[in-house]
C-alpha cells in the first residue's frame, strides 16, 4: 500500500493506525464482531443440516 493511501476499516470506518493495524480490512474490535457472527451462523447452519430442517 502506498504511503498516500489510507486504510480504513470496511465495518465502522475507523482509519488505520500504527498502534492499531488492520488484518483484512478490519480493525481489531470489529475483527472481533465479524467473527463471533461467522461462528453463529456457522452454528445455526450446521444445526440446520444436521437435523434437515431445509
Amino acid at each position: 500500500m502506498s504511503h498516500h493511501q489510507k486504510a480504513f476499516c470496511h465495518v465502522c470506518g475507523n482509519e488505520e493506525t500504527e498502534e492499531k493495524k488492520h488484518t483484512g480490512g478490519f480493525c481489531p474490535g470489529c475483527l472481533l464482531k465479524v467473527g463471533a457472527v461467522l461462528l453463529i451462523v456457522m452454528v445455526i447452519v450446521s444445526y440446520v443440516a444436521w437435523f434437515g430442517l431445509i
